[in-house]
């Protein structure tokens, strides 16, 4: 699905992302907007109502504290600690963390998912307000003057970049500051 990625293409040069590489990679053929996350997202938001954490919610973080679990992490890192630290040097994220998250998301790289990753966060970064999105949300879950988001696009545009987001000195490789 085409999309209008001015917005978000903005908001990393203000940043301090090199616009070049950002506009190059935004011109790929393969980056779509999917709202179908964001539209999830929300409709989950939306429709619970706040409760404490239940058992079911617990079993399946327990799984992650299994021996064997943990054994699979632990020689997923020994097997890859030259990239690991490649990682950590470049991007300033420790080895551990960098594989307690693939271990959450992936399972080690053995559940990759079908959609692109990056369409998906680019795509959750375009949808800054509710008008965004509103077309993919069923009819029912929303009404009129309705406003979920805190911040729209023309709030950031007036406001500038957010404190948080200043690049820092672990900026990914390639992409240059102008900060």
């Amino acid at each position: 699905m085409f999309a209008d990625w001015s917005p978000v293409i903005e908001r990393l040069v203000a940043d301090g992302f090199d616009e070049i590489t950002v506009r190059i990679l935004f011109s790929r053929a393969e980056v779509t907007f999917e709202p179908s996350a964001m539209s999830s997202k929300l409709r989950e938001l939306i429709e619970k109502v706040p409760r404490p954490p239940s058992d079911s919610s617990k079993a399946v973080y327990q799984w992650y504290l299994k021996e064997n679990v943990i054994a699979q992490a632990h020689a997923y890192l020994q097997e890859h600690t030259e990239l690991l630290e490649n990682i950590n040097h470049k991007y300033c994220v420790p080895k551990e963390i960098i594989v307690s998250i693939l271990l959450v998301e992936t399972r080690l790289g053995n559940s990759v998912g079908e959609k692109r990753a990056f369409n998906t966060l680019a795509s959750m970064a375009l949808s800054s307000d509710l008008e965004a999105i509103r077309p993919y949300l069923p009819k029912k879950l929303i009404h009129p003057g309705m406003k979920i988001l805190p911040e729209s696009s023309a709030d950031r545009k007036r406001n500038g970049p957010t404190q948080n987001s200043k690049p820092s000195s672990c900026m990914p490789a390639g992409v240059n500051s102008t900060r």
